[in-house]
Formats: C-alpha cells, structure tokens, sequence
C-alpha cells in the first residue's frame, strides 16, 4: 500500500473560488483515475502556524497504480489547467504502509528498523 501526501501554497491574490475549483478537480480526478483506495483532501484547518494552504491524501494498492495516477492524461490536465495557475509551491512524499492498522504505524529505512505501539 503506498500513501501519497501533498501540500500546497498557492500564490498570492488566488480566490476562493480558484480553491473551490482545485477540490471539484480532485473529487472528478478520484472518478476518473483507477486505483485510488483513499483519497480526501482540503484547505488547511488553520490550527497551526507554518501549514500549507491545502493538502491531498491519497492511497494506492501498488506503486504501479500511483505511476498510473500521476501519468494519467486526467491528472496531467489537472496540474496544468486548475492547480498549475495558482500553485507557489508544493511538497509531496509517498511512504509504503506496512500496517493496516490505524495505532501501529511500521516502517523501515536502510539504517534503522523502527516500530511505534501507540496503546
């Protein structure tokens, strides 16, 4: 499973409406793209200093349907017509889920072998 995670500035002077029209865009991308497990997104919740303006979380079963994701023709059209025009920056990360369950977070890089039990 790999989770795919954005966080979005956009540029100044950008309306409400040009954020309206970025969350039409992901929710028809969602319909549009096969293989998407999860997907949720939205503005900031503001409860923090420093945060992006807007986020995407989105799940995929393989990292063969995320390249499928982020090549399909629907998604290319998305950045370049409704996200690309208001968008400073972004940041995005994928991370492979190695636990379904939602308080036993696993995960593994080269050096280190790390497990968190939250109960």
């Amino acid at each position: 499973m790999i989770r795919h995670v954005v966080l979005m500035n956009w540029n100044d002077g950008t309306t409400a409406d040009q954020i309206q029209r970025v969350g039409q865009g992901f929710a028809e991308l969602a319909e549009q793209i096969p293989g998407i497990v999860a997907y949720e997104f939205g503005p900031d919740a503001g409860l923090y200093r420093g945060n992006a303006d807007y986020v995407l979380v989105a799940q995929f079963e393989t990292v063969e349907l995320f390249k499928t994701y982020v090549d399909h023709p629907a998604h290319q059209a998305f950045l370049t017509d409704i996200a690309g025009p208001i968008l400073a920056s972004f940041q995005s990360a994928q991370f492979e889920i190695r636990s379904r369950h939602p308080y036993v977070p696993i995960w593994e890089t080269n050096a280190v072998k790390c497990s968190y039990d939250a109960r």
